[in-house]
């Protein structure tokens, strides 16, 4: 009696635990998009909201003890996969905030080794759930399924609501990865020349993308900073824009001007930043700048 008490703690306490998760993820499904894509998952970051929803589920069917048996497994297997991937994330390109909590922002700055720690107990916890729990058992009550479809129908609705696409898409079927490629050996050569001695950034955008606008003053900082020595504009052209955009940015990089169709041969989303060093392509991020910091933290430390 007294075991299966601590396994109904258990199953209540890791499925308050995945409630958190997928509803912190859910009010800024954005933002877990592009903690997605900074893990190089660019083309998965259409889950982001399939994750959230996921974990919701879960952390719904643990409380209420439904299929705890089936859920429990499930939920293990989750566990271990974003686990893999969080320590993939952390030694491919040193990221440390794991992004689990979304708006709980706090809970996401554990130490890399407790995050690690935190999950191999949840894992524990629903191993003894999985091996205690019947096959078959379950409990639905009218409270119970009002509850779900309340949390559920709420969380979808914030995660439609904080959803917006990270780019600007151009061309689906441009290879515009380039990196860990020396510049030459890329269509990129055509655009700019480079010294080995120095570093670039070279940030290709359009007057009337809203991500490209809001990347601006995060790229001022980097020449600022010294992060970079010279920054680089390719942007697409377009004259009436083009006036408006003096108006309201004050820059100094140069910017050259293409036509559309030059644009988006050599990018497959709006902006795309390329980070260049030795004549060497080291990182592409497509998507809204980040800002100094977190540039450096997750990208330009790890080399």
């Amino acid at each position: 009696m007294k075991f299966k008490n601590i396994t109904k703690i258990f199953s209540i306490l890791t499925g308050i635990i995945f409630l958190i998760s997928g509803i912190g993820k859910a009010l800024t499904t954005s933002e877990f998009i592009g903690m997605i894509m900074s893990y190089g998952f660019r083309d998965f970051s259409f889950v982001a909201p399939l994750i959230a929803w996921i974990e919701i589920i879960i952390g719904l069917t643990l409380v209420f003890r439904l299929y705890s048996k089936q859920v429990s497994f499930i939920a293990i297997l989750f566990l271990v996969l974003v686990t893999c991937i969080y320590i993939y994330g952390y030694f491919r390109h040193n990221i440390t905030d794991c992004g689990c909590f979304g708006v709980v922002s706090s809970l996401n700055k554990m130490p890399p080794v407790l995050v690690v720690i935190r999950n191999l107990l949840l894992i524990i916890m629903l191993l003894i759930v999985y091996r205690q729990s019947g096959t078959y058992q379950y409990c639905f009550t009218l409270w119970i399924t009002v509850v779900i479809i309340c949390v559920i129908s709420i969380s979808s609705f914030f995660m439609g609501y904080n959803y917006y696409p990270p780019f600007v898409s151009l061309n689906n079927d441009v290879d515009s990865n380039y990196e860990g490629k020396i510049l030459s050996e890329t269509p990129l050569s055509n655009f700019i020349t480079t010294s080995k001695d120095s570093t670039y950034l070279l940030f290709i955008f359009s007057y009337i993308c809203p991500h490209c606008l809001n990347s601006i003053e995060n790229l001022k900082q980097y020449e600022n900073a010294k992060v970079v020595d010279r920054v680089i504009g390719l942007v697409a052209q377009d004259s009436v824009y083009e006036v408006i955009f003096k108006q309201n940015f004050q820059v100094e990089f140069p910017i050259k001007h293409y036509d559309h169709q030059t644009i988006s041969s050599i990018a497959k989303g709006l902006p795309t930043t390329y980070y260049i060093k030795n004549n060497v392509i080291k990182k592409e991020i497509i998507g809204e700048l980040p800002c100094v910091y977190n540039f450096t933290r997750l990208y330009y430390n790890n080399e």
